[in-house]
Protein backbone atom coordinates (compact mmCIF):
# COMPACT_ATOMS: atom_id res chain seq x y z
CA UNK A 1 0.00 0.00 0.00
CA UNK A 2 3.27 2.77 0.26
CA UNK A 3 4.03 2.44 -2.87
CA UNK A 4 0.33 2.77 -4.79
CA UNK A 5 -0.38 5.78 -1.76
CA UNK A 6 2.84 7.36 -3.08
CA UNK A 7 2.47 6.51 -7.05
CA UNK A 8 -1.44 8.41 -6.22
CA UNK A 9 0.62 11.16 -4.56
CA UNK A 10 -1.70 10.06 -1.45
CA UNK A 11 0.99 9.21 1.20
CA UNK A 12 -0.48 11.21 4.19
CA UNK A 13 -4.59 10.55 2.92
CA UNK A 14 -6.13 7.17 2.37
CA UNK A 15 -9.77 5.54 -0.17
CA UNK A 16 -12.95 6.92 -0.08
CA UNK A 17 -14.04 3.50 0.23
CA UNK A 18 -13.68 0.06 0.16
CA UNK A 19 -15.80 -3.27 -1.13
CA UNK A 20 -14.53 -6.09 0.14
CA UNK A 21 -15.45 -9.87 1.01
CA UNK A 22 -12.69 -13.01 2.37
CA UNK A 23 -12.56 -16.13 3.83
CA UNK A 24 -11.04 -16.25 7.71
CA UNK A 25 -9.30 -18.88 9.33
CA UNK A 26 -11.94 -20.65 11.70
CA UNK A 27 -11.09 -21.91 14.91
CA UNK A 28 -7.62 -20.48 15.72
CA UNK A 29 -6.24 -17.61 17.39
CA UNK A 30 -5.21 -15.49 13.99
CA UNK A 31 -7.72 -13.02 12.33
CA UNK A 32 -6.09 -13.52 9.03
CA UNK A 33 -7.64 -13.98 6.28
CA UNK A 34 -7.08 -16.88 3.70
CA UNK A 35 -8.86 -15.39 0.46
CA UNK A 36 -9.42 -12.29 -0.29
CA UNK A 37 -10.84 -9.70 -2.57
CA UNK A 38 -11.16 -5.88 -1.85
CA UNK A 39 -11.69 -2.66 -4.17
CA UNK A 40 -10.87 0.75 -2.64
CA UNK A 41 -11.72 3.96 -4.67
CA UNK A 42 -9.73 6.86 -4.21
CA UNK A 43 -9.51 10.28 -5.35
CA UNK A 44 -9.55 10.59 -8.99
CA UNK A 45 -11.41 7.67 -9.66
CA UNK A 46 -8.66 5.51 -9.45
CA UNK A 47 -9.03 2.17 -7.97
CA UNK A 48 -6.77 -0.25 -6.35
CA UNK A 49 -7.54 -4.18 -5.84
CA UNK A 50 -5.71 -6.18 -3.53
CA UNK A 51 -6.76 -9.99 -4.38
CA UNK A 52 -5.07 -13.24 -2.81
CA UNK A 53 -4.75 -14.52 -6.62
CA UNK A 54 -2.37 -11.40 -7.98
CA UNK A 55 1.05 -12.15 -8.27
CA UNK A 56 2.69 -10.94 -5.10
CA UNK A 57 3.70 -7.29 -6.14
CA UNK A 58 2.30 -4.21 -7.30
CA UNK A 59 0.93 -3.31 -10.79
CA UNK A 60 -0.02 0.28 -12.41
CA UNK A 61 -2.58 0.38 -15.01
CA UNK A 62 -2.48 3.39 -16.92
CA UNK A 63 -3.61 5.08 -20.36
CA UNK A 64 0.28 4.96 -21.51
CA UNK A 65 0.21 1.15 -20.35
CA UNK A 66 1.12 -1.18 -17.46
CA UNK A 67 4.46 -1.60 -15.05
CA UNK A 68 4.77 -4.32 -12.62
CA UNK A 69 6.83 -3.87 -9.55
CA UNK A 70 7.71 -6.15 -6.90
CA UNK A 71 10.26 -7.30 -4.45
CA UNK A 72 12.01 -10.27 -6.54
CA UNK A 73 12.97 -12.71 -4.40
CA UNK A 74 12.37 -11.43 -1.13
CA UNK A 75 9.84 -12.26 1.48
CA UNK A 76 8.26 -10.81 4.62
CA UNK A 77 7.54 -13.88 5.76
CA UNK A 78 8.58 -18.12 4.32
CA UNK A 79 5.10 -18.52 3.14
CA UNK A 80 5.21 -15.36 0.77
CA UNK A 81 5.42 -16.16 -2.59
CA UNK A 82 8.39 -14.96 -5.20
CA UNK A 83 7.43 -12.18 -7.55
CA UNK A 84 7.63 -14.17 -10.87
CA UNK A 85 5.57 -13.66 -13.80
CA UNK A 86 5.01 -15.64 -16.70
CA UNK A 87 6.12 -14.01 -20.25
CA UNK A 88 7.57 -11.40 -18.43
CA UNK A 89 10.84 -9.93 -17.43
CA UNK A 90 11.47 -10.86 -13.41
CA UNK A 91 10.17 -8.40 -10.31
CA UNK A 92 10.18 -5.08 -12.59
CA UNK A 93 8.51 -5.15 -16.40
CA UNK A 94 6.85 -2.64 -18.33
CA UNK A 95 4.17 -3.45 -21.42
CA UNK A 96 6.72 -0.87 -22.88
CA UNK A 97 10.14 -0.38 -21.95
CA UNK A 98 10.09 3.29 -22.57
CA UNK A 99 7.55 4.07 -19.54
CA UNK A 100 10.48 2.85 -17.39
CA UNK A 101 12.78 5.18 -17.83
CA UNK A 102 10.95 8.33 -18.67
CA UNK A 103 12.18 11.82 -18.47
CA UNK A 104 10.65 13.02 -15.10
CA UNK A 105 9.71 17.06 -14.93
CA UNK A 106 10.00 19.71 -12.65
CA UNK A 107 7.39 18.38 -10.76
CA UNK A 108 7.86 15.01 -10.69
CA UNK A 109 8.56 12.54 -8.02
CA UNK A 110 10.89 9.91 -7.67
CA UNK A 111 11.07 7.61 -4.64
CA UNK A 112 14.91 7.38 -3.48
CA UNK A 113 16.16 3.78 -3.88
CA UNK A 114 16.84 2.14 -0.59
CA UNK A 115 18.87 -1.33 -0.99
CA UNK A 116 18.39 -1.61 3.21
CA UNK A 117 15.44 -0.02 4.88
CA UNK A 118 16.91 -0.81 8.38
CA UNK A 119 20.46 1.02 7.69
CA UNK A 120 18.32 3.76 6.45
CA UNK A 121 16.38 4.10 9.61
CA UNK A 122 19.77 4.17 11.82
CA UNK A 123 21.25 6.67 8.97
CA UNK A 124 18.06 9.10 9.91
CA UNK A 125 18.03 8.88 12.99
CA UNK A 126 22.17 9.90 13.14
CA UNK A 127 21.32 12.49 10.75
CA UNK A 128 17.49 13.87 12.06
CA UNK A 129 15.84 13.45 8.68
CA UNK A 130 13.01 11.19 7.93
CA UNK A 131 13.69 7.82 6.17
CA UNK A 132 12.66 6.78 2.86
CA UNK A 133 9.55 5.66 4.77
CA UNK A 134 8.49 8.27 6.75
CA UNK A 135 6.24 7.51 9.75
CA UNK A 136 3.30 9.55 9.16
CA UNK A 137 3.21 7.74 5.55
CA UNK A 138 3.37 4.48 6.69
CA UNK A 139 0.92 5.02 9.60
CA UNK A 140 -1.28 6.00 6.41
CA UNK A 141 -0.50 3.31 4.63
CA UNK A 142 -1.04 0.67 7.59
CA UNK A 143 -4.48 2.82 8.08
CA UNK A 144 -5.57 1.41 4.59
CA UNK A 145 -4.49 -1.97 5.00
CA UNK A 146 -6.84 -1.54 8.35
CA UNK A 147 -9.80 -0.09 6.21
CA UNK A 148 -10.23 -2.84 3.94
CA UNK A 149 -9.56 -5.50 6.73
CA UNK A 150 -12.54 -4.24 8.11
CA UNK A 151 -14.94 -4.18 5.12
CA UNK A 152 -13.50 -7.76 4.57
CA UNK A 153 -14.41 -8.81 7.60
CA UNK A 154 -18.09 -6.83 7.05
CA UNK A 155 -18.60 -7.26 3.89
CA UNK A 156 -19.88 -4.62 2.60
CA UNK A 157 -19.51 -1.43 1.38
CA UNK A 158 -17.88 1.31 3.74
CA UNK A 159 -17.01 5.30 3.14
CA UNK A 160 -13.95 6.16 4.75
CA UNK A 161 -13.09 9.99 5.71
CA UNK A 162 -9.02 10.11 5.64
CA UNK A 163 -8.74 13.23 7.39
CA UNK A 164 -11.10 12.35 10.43
CA UNK A 165 -9.78 8.72 10.10
CA UNK A 166 -13.45 7.27 10.32
CA UNK A 167 -15.81 5.78 8.24
CA UNK A 168 -18.65 7.84 7.68
CA UNK A 169 -21.64 7.35 9.73
CA UNK A 170 -21.22 3.51 10.61
CA UNK A 171 -20.60 2.66 14.22
CA UNK A 172 -20.32 -0.73 13.27
CA UNK A 173 -17.23 0.01 11.30
CA UNK A 174 -15.92 2.52 14.02
CA UNK A 175 -16.17 0.09 16.69
CA UNK A 176 -13.45 -2.29 14.80
CA UNK A 177 -10.63 0.73 14.31
CA UNK A 178 -9.73 0.09 18.03
CA UNK A 179 -10.04 -2.70 20.64
CA UNK A 180 -9.58 -3.03 24.60
CA UNK A 181 -6.49 -3.71 25.52
CA UNK A 182 -5.76 -6.86 27.41
CA UNK A 183 -4.31 -4.86 30.37
CA UNK A 184 -4.89 -1.26 31.12
CA UNK A 185 -0.83 -0.67 31.10
CA UNK A 186 -0.87 -1.84 27.33
CA UNK A 187 -4.12 0.77 26.69
CA UNK A 188 -2.54 2.79 24.00
CA UNK A 189 -4.80 6.23 24.77
CA UNK A 190 -3.41 6.07 28.60
CA UNK A 191 0.35 5.76 27.52
CA UNK A 192 -0.09 8.49 25.14
CA UNK A 193 -1.96 10.60 28.46
CA UNK A 194 0.85 9.53 30.41
CA UNK A 195 3.60 10.99 27.65
CA UNK A 196 1.26 13.89 27.61
CA UNK A 197 1.26 13.23 23.88
CA UNK A 198 -2.58 13.39 23.90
Amino acid sequence: MDNAQWAMGMELSGPLSVEAKAEFMKDDVWTVHTTYHAEMMYPGNIKVILDDKFTNGIQFEGTGGTVFCARGSERVTKSDPVSTVENKKGPLWASNDKILYPRIGPEGKIWMPSPDHYRNWLESIISRKDPIAPVEQSSRSLEACAVAWIGMKLGRKLMWDAKKEMFNGDKEANAMLTRKARKPEYDIALIMKKAKLA
